[in-house]
């Protein structure tokens, strides 16, 4: 079998030398060899300065000897130290000329003629593009100079290596910790898979230390934007030197001294106090510069929280070094026991790799930087080489094509005599006539086919139209499935990321929606954790940090049926005499304010309250979002083309999804109490009001799959005007006359109790429904009461099938009264409205077929709404 094209990374150290190999595996990079070559001597030292390239091709040599680098792609790192790195951000200037202004910068930034370096860029924030102008853009600027590159690719170029990509050796180090640490996935041009929205929410990133013999790299990524690198002018060299000249050693016999002195059992010689003794002010020198830096990252990047530092490369094994750094900087060490996401057992399992996996952490970022998996893809390669490159890879595509095009030449005269052949010869024209003569007996036989379909596809429509609207009665299941997957979850299942962020998680010590959810879990499960705390406080009977909890308690579900929305939404934007005047921010999505609704719709009403401390904000950045976020989704393709559309723009995702709009705050009330009843706004519904102040009908009889005597909006039949009930004279079972004139559910209608109380005994989407009250407690909380509007406009095609009657076509004799049953004829609330339902229309049909239990709509399943958990004590 072939072997699939895989990426070496090497990395060439003053000590040793470090390779890996990775190809792509089912979408994964695997490893499948290393190697790792230790030097005869230290390569930067000054007496070995003139055998440095001997020495380097003597390790190239016996790494060639051992491994096949022939058709896989080959990166190499260089030192930081001969390289500049800038990273600048770009005045307002049009896409297509972003090129022409880092080339100017370039000039700008680099302190040498742009003809006498090798020099890179690649852009880490695009910011906003207004018009092809691209604001805020920010770029990463590197550069090296031309005959330090030419100088070290001459020893590569000497023995036959032909190498793909040179990069930094901090780049190489920030391709490892985003991909490997930080989990990120990137596209081919190194940006990442899923983009960050919010630039100025607070961010973390990961440090990385390198300590290399000369130098260390020190890194900062969070694996998105943020790429900062400093390269320290410490590393282990420093600390032998100073062994050297304390105990008066020669620097080999130091060096061997600070590799062993954590295993050394001789009494001869100085111990291990001593040696971490002499080298102490070489650690404090590095703590100094270590500082600096940190600052300097944290003046760039206002919003960044440093997570942890990554202890990388064999000078971390010189023993007290990670303790002193940790104590020093304030900032947690951590050694890598493991590459997180590598695979490949023939490697990681090795021995000699894994005592040096310290030093691998650059060679596996350059090794996924030619399989294309990083942020960082600048290339320090001399163009002219990159040319030379890409010119060996096409010239044997080039020959096939060449020999392909002969080939095609030589056989063009032939095709032509054969064809010719062909069409003079008589028993082609006799099967040529037969075809004629068949093609016409087909033709006949199709015409015939298609008169009898036709007949057929009359007779569906009739029966169709017969049972109208049947195919409609799963859409209010539908309705209440999207209600319960979005209405926000105590446990912050159905969070975002930025809801999480400033409601869930624990910022600044500060309790979040997450310690309040343990807390509801110790009393439900009527457990104590290790301090005692069992999640009430003392004279509050709501719980421990019900201020913080992810809670809606939900009493009432109610909704009216509209022919005028664009009517409605305007009364309600403008406020009636009863009402508050809204504002923008009211509403979700924003821009829904200055787009009225079109069209008859239905008005969804929710009533409930919240003991959560930010109060109506909470309401619009939670509940609010979620239901926006679950009701209008763009990025999912409708496959049922015969489907009524959904939103403009939108895909079709069934009955509800993207049908939902104009999210509205119609009314909130704040007050201190304890309470979960005695309310003083949800009590009753404002639909009836909200319909009427605007001096247009709601509307009547049914409507979509509402199914007789269980829709709000009045019995199975017509409107006011069809001589039916009107939808204002509808009364819920269980509700009282007061909150029927109101037009509401009421407790006894479809009110949904998804609240959240001492008792907890029942489990909604918005926590654990209550009737517990606090009467003549110490009113330490807010209860935020809400009333929430929202349009959905059900889709209804069996509108189609209540079609006019004809010209002249009597409307009695087309809806005779014991086809309903006894009365007058049906009527349609539809397109036609007024005229009686059963009239069949010939002409018109549809293709509704969903048969009953299909999933409704054509989208992905919604997930089923979860119980609170029944779990052991929080920890």
């Amino acid at each position: 079998m072939a072997k699939n094209q895989g990426a070496w990374g090497l990395e060439m150290g003053v000590c040793s030398m470090k390779a890996i190999r990775l190809e792509m595996q089912n979408g994964s990079p695997v490893a499948t060899h290393y190697d790792f070559i230790d030097h005869a001597k230290i390569l930067s030292q000054p007496e070995n300065l003139q055998d440095q390239d001997k020495m380097i091709k003597e390790a190239l040599l016996k790494f060639l000897s051992r491994n096949k680098v022939r058709g896989d792609l080959v990166c190499l790192s260089v030192s930081s130290q001969s390289g500049l790195a800038r990273f600048v951000k770009l005045p307002p200037v049009e896409e297509s000329k972003i090129a022409e202004i880092v080339r100017f910068e370039a000039k700008q930034q680099i302190p040498f003629p742009l003809n006498e370096v090798v020099w890179d860029f690649q852009k880490l924030g695009s910011g906003m593009v207004i018009d092809g102008l691209a604001l805020d853009s920010e770029i990463g600027l590197f550069a090296m100079k031309r005959d330090f590159i030419n100088k070290t690719l001459l020893n590569y170029r000497d023995v036959n290596i032909d190498l793909h990509a040179v990069q930094m050796a901090p780049l190489a180090l920030i391709n490892y910790i985003a991909y490997d640490v930080l989990g990120k996935n990137y596209k081919a041009d190194g940006s990442p898979a899923i983009e960050s929205d919010d630039d100025d929410a607070p961010k973390k990133g990961v440090l990385g230390l390198d300590i290399g013999n000369d130098i260390s790299n020190l890194v900062l990524t969070d694996g998105t934007k943020i790429i900062e690198q400093r390269s320290i002018s410490i590393g282990g060299s420093r600390f032998t030197k100073e062994i050297a000249k304390e105990f008066k050693l020669t620097f080999a016999k130091a060096e061997h001294l600070k590799r062993t002195i954590a295993k050394a059992t001789t009494k001869d010689g100085p111990d291990l106090k001593a040696v971490i003794t002499a080298v102490k002010p070489i650690f404090q020198d590095l703590v100094g510069e270590l500082q600096r830096s940190l600052t300097y990252f944290s003046n760039r990047h206002r919003n960044i929280e440093f997570e942890y530092m990554l202890a990388l490369g064999n000078g971390f094994k010189l023993h007290g070094l990670q303790r002193f750094l940790q104590e020093k900087l304030g900032v947690e060490l951590r050694k890598p026991g493991k590459f997180e996401r590598l695979q490949g057992d023939s490697v990681i399992k090795a021995t000699n790799f894994s005592d040096n996996l310290l030093t691998f952490a650059g060679a596996y970022g350059l090794a996924l930087q030619g399989l294309k998996q990083v942020r960082m893809t600048t290339n320090l390669l001399p163009p002219e080489i990159v040319a030379e490159r890409q010119l060996k890879m096409k010239r044997p595509w080039a020959v096939a094509a060449a020999a392909a095009v002969l080939l095609g030449l030589s056989t063009y005269s032939l095709k032509n005599h054969l064809q010719a052949r062909a069409w003079t010869d008589p028993t082609v024209t006799k099967s040529i006539k037969d075809g004629e003569r068949i093609i016409g007996d087909v033709s006949k036989g199709k015409k015939n086919f298609e008169d009898a379909k036709s007949n057929v596809a009359k007779e569906e429509s009739n029966v169709k139209s017969l049972l109208s609207g049947q195919d409609e009665r799963f859409n209010w299941l539908d309705l209440f499935t999207y209600l319960n997957e979005a209405i926000p979850r105590q446990d912050g299942t159905n969070l975002s990321e930025q809801q999480r962020a400033a409601y869930w998680n624990v910022a600044q010590n500060r309790p979040r929606g997450e310690v309040a959810y343990k807390e509801l879990v110790r009393r439900q499960t009527l457990s104590r954790d290790e301090f005692g705390n069992d999640g009430y406080e003392p004279g509050d009977t709501l719980g421990k940090n019900i201020d913080q909890l992810i809670e809606f308690n939900i009493e009432s579900v109610d909704c009216k049926f509209t022919e005028n929305l664009s009517g409605f939404w305007q009364q309600v934007k403008g406020g009636g005499k009863a009402e508050e005047r809204k504002v923008k921010e009211d509403v979700r999505p924003i821009d829904h304010w200055d787009k009225s609704p079109d069209g008859a719709g239905w008005v969804v009403e929710l009533r409930g309250y919240t003991f959560q401390l930010d109060q109506k904000r909470f309401v619009q950045e939670v509940l609010l979002e979620n239901l926006v976020r679950y009701g209008i989704v763009k990025n999912s393709p409708a496959n049922n083309a015969e489907a009524p559309a959904a939103g403009a723009g939108l895909p079709d995702l069934g009955p509800v999804v993207n049908r939902v709009s104009h999210v509205l705050v119609y009314k909130y009330l704040t007050k201190k109490t304890n309470e979960r009843s005695n309310f003083e706004i949800i009590g009753q519904s404002y639909l009836a009001n909200a319909m009427r102040a605007g001096g247009f009908g709601e509307g009547g009889g049914a409507q979509g799959g509402m199914p007789p005597g269980m829709m709000p909006g009045g019995g199975e039949g017509g409107g006011a005007g069809a001589g039916g009930s009107s939808r204002d004279s509808w009364t819920p079972i269980g509700s009282t006359g007061a909150s029927a004139s109101a037009g509401g559910f009421g407790r006894g209608g479809m009110g949904m109790g998804m609240g959240g109380g001492p008792g907890e005994t029942m489990t909604g989407p918005g926590g654990a429904a209550s009737t517990a009250t606090t009467t003549g407690a110490k009113s330490n909380h807010t209860r935020t009461e809400f009333v929430i509007f929202f349009i959905w406009k059900e889709p209804t095609p069996s509108d189609a099938m209540r079609a006019t009657a004809g010209e002249g076509a009597d409307p009695i004799a087309a809806s005779p009264a014991d086809a309903t049953g006894g009365g007058a004829g049906l009527t349609s609330t539809g397109p036609g409205k007024g005229i009686p339902r059963g009239v069949i229309d010939p002409v018109k049909k549809t293709n509704i077929g969903r048969p009953r239990g299909d999933a409704p709509g054509n989208r992905p399943p919604l997930n089923q709404p979860a119980a609170v958990p029944v779990v052991p004590p929080p920890q």
